[in-house]
């Protein structure tokens, strides 16, 4: 039983995230729970002169739009504006005013994402306090504001009708947005295996808050709104966030159903419903005043423990596994003293005093001199010193250890020794000359699959989107400190009756050849790159248009000249377009110039340069 409901828990959290990743099923799924959510509390408070508890669409659509990624954003804009104008307009308002109190609700919806910071699905969590405050004062400032703009297409008193749109909306904000956006926050965590129990445990809680809420809103002989409270308190301490925020909205459903109907806890006998409302909606700002900041704290701490448990285990695990070994130097009697496990560090089975000589002769040549300056400045100074060194052990291996001296001392403050602890760091040093060949294995790597990533792979030089990017560069440089540079753009003339008389592989043996004579007519600072084809770019820096056009011809004349043995070709030629960086022109501008000059000479008989008019 318990497996097949783990399995139920799992699939459901599945399909949830599959909606919620789906970029197409998104906006409609939205729109959709939107406008049924705002239909039904339109006819629950008899259209817009009605009064609402709450809004939930407010909710809806803030939390869709901090789930929804960047580009899906507008789109889901567009799903609240149809479903917000039709639920309105569809409760029997006028278009004028339907359309007004449309353009109300996307507002508090941009306003509630721009006041989060522009909080996304990752910066948004309820686990966080600084979060949850700034999510407060944003639904309340979005309330507002949407407030004072539906106001003016309400045409009925506008401080009662600010008042209630104000509250109702930064309502449906702070209940609806919470549990879902916690929700969505738990269908990563299916993967990583949530326990059945806790699952369960809230389910139980939930439940019991639910038959304790209607209950308690659903009879007037006892003042029993505590009740609710002390549950939303309960259910924030066994399960949280989502605890609090479930609980919350769950009461405040069944507390606006009752609200609604005018009975229960709510009735305040033969006060307005505008009071009554307003004195449930107050009861929910303080139980969500109550339930989110202890929630989010709880959250923190529970992470902060979790923080200790981990830190803890790592601490212990090192412990065991380090290979720590302690010795004591008497300073009166000259006595040195090692633990077994030095005693193992150092390569030797035998246990008790051991000779001073003998010990420092165990360290490396090389580091022998360091060790006993370290060990002279303790028991000079008093002040502990550490070290890291090489030992020789009797079979001729080497061992790197860690070394740590301080002075010991009497209860009249002489020194009478010192003790240190010695520890075999072999396999870290080790682990470090590994991690520092990955790192340079993985540097040089890097740099390859960058080269690939931006080299055209026939010619060798670079592919367009590094022609694009270096043109990009140059224009900037010469933008922000001044300085000329020319453009050439390159095209094969007649290179497709090439490839169909000879082939594929001979025209890709024309473009080498011909790259590689053009780049031995340029300078090393200048750069060739090919954007596609039998099209190149060519960027000469510091080069202005007398300049380019010399190099321009040196390369078109050392291409016409070219000897094409083997192949069978008699000759190839190139048409060349010219354009010179001005300031203000963009790198589009002098690509197009060059591009247009290009066509000139293409139109003028080809084996031509041009220059941009």
């Amino acid at each position: 039983m318990g497996d097949k409901l783990t399995s139920a828990v799992q699939i459901a959290r599945m399909s949830l995230q599959k909606l919620l990743n789906a970029q197409s099923l998104l906006p409609f799924v939205v729109g959709l729970i939107y406008y049924v959510l705002a239909a039904m509390a339109l006819d629950l408070t008899q259209g817009s002169e009605g009064i609402a508890t709450i809004w939930p669409s407010s909710g809806v659509a803030v939390a869709a739009l901090l789930l929804a990624s960047p580009p899906q954003r507008p789109i889901v804009y567009m799903a609240i504006l149809i479903a917000s104008f039709f639920s309105n307009y569809g409760a029997g308002m006028s278009a004028l005013q339907a359309g007004g109190f449309t353009i109300a609700n996307l507002v508090e919806a941009y306003v509630a994402i721009r006041l989060m910071n522009g909080s996304g699905r990752n910066a948004a969590s309820f686990t966080r306090p600084i979060f949850v405050a700034r999510f407060c004062l944003a639904a309340i400032a979005a309330g507002a504001l949407s407030g004072l703009i539906a106001s003016v297409f309400a045409g009925i008193a506008f401080a009662s009708f600010f008042q209630s749109w104000w509250t109702t909306v930064s309502l449906g904000i702070m209940l609806v947005v919470p549990p879902t956006v916690i929700l969505a926050e738990a269908v990563p965590l299916v993967r990583q295996g949530i326990k059945l129990k806790r699952v369960l445990r809230t389910t139980v809680m939930l439940g019991i808050i639910a038959v304790v809420s209607w209950i308690v809103f659903w009879q007037a002989s006892f003042p029993l709104l505590w009740v609710t409270l002390l549950g939303v308190m309960i259910a924030t301490y066994v399960s949280g966030p989502p605890g609090a925020s479930l609980s919350v909205l769950i009461i405040a459903i069944i507390g606006s159903y009752a609200t609604v109907h005018s009975e229960g806890q709510i009735s305040l006998g033969n006060v307005d419903r505008r009071t009554t409302v307003l004195f449930f909606q107050v009861y929910l700002l303080t139980l969500l005043a109550s339930a989110l900041p202890f929630a989010a704290l709880l959250a923190r701490r529970e992470r902060q423990l979790a923080e200790t448990r981990r830190g803890n285990r790592l601490l212990g695990m090192a412990e065991r596994a380090a290979k720590v070994g302690h010795w004591r130097y008497a300073m009166a009697t000259g006595d040195l003293f090692f633990s077994r496990q030095t005693y193992r560090i150092h390569g030797l089975t035998k246990s008790g005093p051991f000779d001073q000589k003998a010990a420092l002769r165990s360290y490396h040549p090389a580091d022998r001199l360091r060790a006993e300056s370290n060990l002279r400045t303790t028991m000079e100074s008093g002040e502990p010193t550490a070290f890291e060194a090489r030992l020789m052990n009797p079979d001729g291996s080497e061992r790197h250890v860690y070394v740590r001296a301080e002075l010991e001392k009497a209860d009249d403050g002489k020194p009478v020794a010192i003790f240190g602890i010695i520890q075999d760091v072999s396999d870290q040093v080790a682990s470090r000359q590994e991690l520092e060949e990955a790192r340079s294995k993985a540097v040089a790597e890097a740099a390859h699959a960058s080269m690939l990533a931006e080299t055209d792979q026939l010619t060798g030089v670079a592919n367009r989107r590094k022609a694009m990017a270096v043109l990009e560069e140059h224009v900037a440089n010469c933008s922000r400190m001044g300085g000329s540079f020319a453009v050439i753009m390159l095209d094969v003339d007649r290179f497709k009756s090439i490839n169909d008389a000879h082939g594929h592989v001979a025209g890709d043996i024309v473009l080498q050849r011909i790259v590689e004579t053009c780049c031995a007519t340029l300078r090393d600072s200048d750069f060739i790159g090919r954007l596609g084809g039998e099209e190149f770019l060519m960027i000469l820096p510091g080069v202005a248009a007398e300049g380019g056009a010399a190099v321009a011809e040196r390369a078109r004349s050392a291409v016409e000249n070219m000897r094409w043995s083997p192949l069978e070709l008699r000759q190839v030629t190139v048409s060349m377009g010219l354009s010179v960086y001005e300031t203000g022109k963009t790198a589009p501008e002098l690509l197009q110039a060059a591009d247009h000059a290009l066509y000139r000479a293409k139109n003028q008989g080809r084996n031509l340069l041009c220059l941009a008019a």
